[in-house]
C-alpha cells in the first residue's frame, strides 16, 4: 500500500490523497490531515477505485473492407472477431481517493513540512491500523 499527498491545484485549498495498491480484504476507514497544533481534520467522503488489468480482451474487433476493380465489380466485406493475443492473469488494483480541505491555506503554506496525512484502516482480520505519511511540498 502507498499513499501520496498534494496540495491540490490552485486555488490550493485542499490536499489530494490517494491510497494505492489496496491489499484485498484490506479496508480504508478514514483519511485525515493533521496541523501543525494536533487538529484533525477529516476527509468528507473517500472514493474508491477498482481497475482490471492484463488478461484476455474482451473488446470485440470489427473491421470493414472492399475488394475487387472495374471489371468485377466491388465486394463489399465485414469482419468481427476479437484480440487473443493478450492471455495472462488479470490484476484487479484498487486505490481509494480523497479531498481535504485545508481550513486556513495560508497557515499551511507557512508550515507545510509539519503537516500530515493519517489514514485508518481495518484489516482483514479485523485489527484496525493508523499510518502517518507526510505531505508532498507545495
Amino acid at each position: 500500500m502507498s499513499v501520496t499527498a498534494r496540495l491540490s491545484p490552485p486555488p490550493a485549498e485542499a490536499v489530494d490523497v490517494v491510497v494505492a495498491n489496496v491489499p484485498p480484504g484490506r479496508r480504508i476507514e478514514q483519511l485525515t490531515l493533521i496541523d501543525t497544533q494536533g487538529i484533525r481534520h477529516s476527509a468528507a467522503s473517500l472514493v474508491p477505485v477498482s481497475a482490471t488489468e492484463g488478461g484476455a480482451t474482451t473488446r470485440p474487433i470489427f473491421g470493414i473492407g472492399a475488394s475487387g476493380g472495374s471489371s468485377s465489380g466491388i465486394k463489399p466485406r465485414l469482419t468481427l472477431g476479437w484480440n487473443i493475443a493478450r492471455s495472462g492473469p488479470s490484476r484487479t488494483s484498487r486505490r481509494v481517493e480523497a479531498r481535504v480541505p485545508i481550513p486556513a491555506p495560508s497557515a499551511y503554506l507557512a508550515t507545510s513540512k509539519r503537516w500530515r496525512v493519517e489514514v485508518s484502516f481495518t484489516e482483514i482480520d479485523g485489527e484496525i491500523r493508523t499510518l502517518g505519511f507526510p505531505i508532498a511540498s507545495p
